[in-house]
């Protein structure tokens, strides 16, 4: 089968698995299952997409998480976020250790708790602490929707931040390039998926 050929039972899947409508709209205008990674406009579509194939890389996670908090940098106040996101660039980089997150996660959490009584609390602040936390706390790739929402957030409400929506595509970008080493991977568990699960032909109306 061509890959042109696999765009409808790619719908089909999407369509049984419940993506939104926007992003059945997205896949069905695309020349190929990875032509439509590629062309794929918002982040949250490419991670629950990916995810629900089954894809689960905690490196590529930690690169993503580490990109989204790149974007939110300066909305950390205190030192110790700044520590903690040092460490996490270091641990995405292939020179920390669990060690390292393990710290991260101390300072994030020590840090929101006492930016919830300090002066240089904001709504944004609070949303890039929250990004930060998730991403040391948590399995990176498991909360890697997580933190990309809370930076969202975080963006959102701050006055200097480009629209949110060119920061999405941004997000996107990063996530695309990460995820391309794995594209045929990706490709192929999608196609068993849908390979397992064919969609069921319409049942006949009551008067054929």
């Amino acid at each position: 089968m061509s890959p042109a050929a696999e765009v409808p039972d790619f719908v089909s899947w999407l369509q049984r698995i419940q993506a939104c409508p926007q992003g059945v709209r997205w896949a069905r205008d695309c020349r190929s299952i990875l032509d439509a990674g590629e062309a794929c406009p918002n982040s949250e579509w490419l991670l629950w997409t990916v995810r629900e194939a089954g894809f689960a890389d905690p490196a590529v996670g930690r690169s993503f998480t580490a990109a989204c908090l790149a974007r939110v940098r300066r909305l950390l106040p205190d030192p110790r976020q700044q520590q903690a996101l040092a460490l996490l660039e270091s641990v995405a980089a292939g020179a920390g250790s669990e060690r390292d997150c393990a710290e991260a996660a101390r300072l994030a959490a020590e840090a929101q708790a006492d930016l919830a009584m300090s002066p240089e609390w904001s709504a944004s602040a609070a949303a890039a602490g929250a990004a930060l936390w998730h991403a040391a706390a948590e399995d990176p790739w498991a909360a890697s929707a997580e933190v990309r929402r809370h930076c969202l957030r975080a963006m959102a409400w701050d006055p200097w931040a480009v629209d949110q929506d060119v920061e999405d595509r941004t997000l996107a970008t990063a996530l695309k390039a990460l995820l391309r080493p794995h594209g045929s991977a990706i490709v192929a568990a999608i196609r068993e998926r849908f390979a397992a699960n064919p969609p069921k032909p319409p049942k006949p109306c009551g008067g054929c």
